[in-house]
């Protein structure tokens, strides 16, 4: 709310502060995320912020939706989609977002986002979902993967490594 004193009156970032405000004091989070859903609400910002937050309180059919919404994706996006796809049971969705990755030059990936994609890759490996995407590809981010010095063995996905800040983390979070 103090970001509301500094900005201009004009400014379009009040009404995304506005959303965040309102969804901090919301009692029931879980209808707020409903109600981002039922009013199709159209502005990315907010679509993403509600579609992350439903991803962290564990409502992953909220956040598929949600991300289902987001017309620009950037390669995080695929990968909370996939894995909120995958939390759901919608496997098939989840190899479909994650081929479409396979598909796209990346002009940058993070070291925590290749990690991520890896697990994520190897939860539908391990669930016979791969769909289209090539086993070559799954080996190739698996070398990556390898290169940083972190096992690539046994791996759980855990939605909460979207927002880990180090491939160290991640590998703590796995043991």
């Amino acid at each position: 709310a103090q970001a509301m004193t500094v900005l201009p009156p004009n400014s379009s970032l009040i009404p995304y502060i506005n959303m965040i405000v309102s969804y901090m004091n919301a009692e029931d989070k879980k209808h707020f995320l409903e109600s981002v859903v039922s009013a199709g609400v159209r502005n990315e910002h907010h679509i993403r912020f509600a579609a992350y937050q439903a991803l962290d309180m564990g409502y992953p059919e909220i956040a598929a939706i949600l991300f289902e919404r987001i017309v620009i994706w950037d390669h995080r996006e695929f990968l909370s989609a996939a894995a909120a796809n995958i939390n759901s049971g919608e496997w098939d969705a989840a190899a479909e977002i994650m081929n479409t990755i396979t598909t796209v030059v990346w002009p940058f990936i993070t070291d925590n986002d290749v990690i991520l994609q890896y697990r994520i890759l190897e939860t539908l490996r391990r669930n016979q979902s791969l769909g289209k995407v090539p086993e070559s590809y799954v080996d190739s981010i698996r070398e990556k993967v390898e290169s940083y010095g972190l096992p690539t063995e046994n791996l759980t996905l855990n939605i909460g490594l979207l927002c880990t800040a180090s491939p160290k983390e991640l590998e703590s979070q796995n043991e």
